[in-house]
């Protein structure tokens, strides 16, 4: 969780969310959620870019960006007053109210108001994998719902732990953060293996609805009304 309007000395240059672009094709289905089709080659039999098309079609890869181009802003591990080990994800400089999509099928879990990620939303893929969504201003789905790659979860926002509006990021297996980045641009759609720091983050989540806050001095979910 990071304030997208503050500025990190000696940060590399930004990264940009391109998955897969391994070919011309791939670059334009990662950032554009299109498919590349070569039709008919032209009269002389040979194959121009006036033969290709751009269909808009759903992508067929690992993972697709939760907003296409997106700018990471902050990365995973980075140090500083604003976590108290390090931070468990990636950030995405966005303004409010830019919907957020599904990177991968897979079911909601919960959707949740937390203190530090504020409306959080847990997706979770059939081999347990989970990609949380934090910082919302709206939530677009419910928990137990199917959804597919590109499907709109929810609106980009500001609740929780931060100072401006931007998408929080994370990668959880087994409970624990994993590196987003390995997830979305080592090999995509396979997920890195915790660092020893990110024990301090683990979290047990409940389906459904919840809240994660203090009762009767115990700091956990439970269970809450339907959030928007």
């Amino acid at each position: 969780m990071t304030p997208v309007n503050r500025s990190r000395a000696g940060f590399a240059p930004r990264l940009f969310l391109i998955v897969g672009a391994a070919s011309a094709g791939a670059l334009a289905a990662g950032l554009l959620g299109v498919t590349v089709t070569n039709v008919a080659a032209s009269a002389n039999g040979r194959g121009d870019l006036s033969t290709m098309q751009f269909e808009a079609t759903p992508p067929s890869m690992p993972v697709i960006a939760p907003i296409a181009g997106a700018a990471v802003n902050e990365q995973f591990g980075a140090k500083g007053p604003y976590w108290k080990i390090a931070h468990s994800g990636l950030d995405f400089a966005v303004a409010d109210g830019v919907p957020i999509q599904a990177v991968v099928d897979g079911r909601i879990a919960s959707v949740s108001y937390h203190r530090a990620y504020g409306k959080v939303v847990r997706l979770v893929r059939a081999d347990n994998v989970e990609v949380w969504f934090g910082h919302l201003s709206s939530v677009l789905v419910i928990p137990g719902q199917q959804v597919k790659q590109g499907d709109v979860v929810g609106l980009s926002g500001s609740t929780g732990n931060v100072s401006g509006p931007h998408l929080h990021v994370e990668v959880r297996v087994n409970k624990l953060p994993t590196n987003p980045a390995a997830f979305f641009f080592g090999t995509p759609g396979v997920p890195s293996a915790s660092p020893r720091w990110a024990k301090a983050y683990w979290e047990d989540p409940i389906d459904g609805y919840s809240t994660f806050k203090a009762v009767k001095g115990e700091l956990k979910y439970w269970p809450a009304q339907p959030i928007k």
